[in-house]
């Protein structure tokens, strides 16, 4: 990808065009980086435009001697990484008592069973 120097120094001065070209270069690339680690589409386009945020919001610190593809490619995973953390803390922590049936005790039959019978089911 050829860099355009100028373009970064524009957008780094929130110049809105320059940071809409930057997002049209790169976007496809780095859409592609977010499929790698997080396979619903819906979910990569999220964490792609929280990382092209956190790519404007600091380009101030961008240093012209990095290379700049090297620089957003690593915003990037670590915004899918991060995605992903918060999807597994979200699961952990999931009540899943909903989603299972209850017995209606009204639904089973009258008759009971000791505890020989019990035990005899769970050999």
């Amino acid at each position: 990808m050829q860099i355009d120097h100028r373009l970064i120094e524009k957008a780094q001065r929130n110049d809105r065009l320059a940071q809409k070209q930057l997002y049209d270069q790169y976007a496809p690339a780095l859409l592609s980086v977010c499929r790698l680690y997080i396979s619903d589409l819906q979910f990569a386009e999220d964490a792609l435009l929280k990382a092209f945020f956190k790519i404007f919001t600091s380009l101030s610190k961008y240093e012209e001697q990095e290379h700049f593809y090297a620089w957003i490619r690593r915003i990037t995973v670590n915004e899918c990484i991060d995605f992903l953390k918060s999807k597994a803390q979200k699961l952990s922590f999931t009540d899943w008592s909903d989603t299972y049936d209850t017995i209606d005790e009204s639904d089973l039959d009258n008759e009971s069973f000791n505890d020989e019978q019990i035990q005899a089911f769970y050999r």
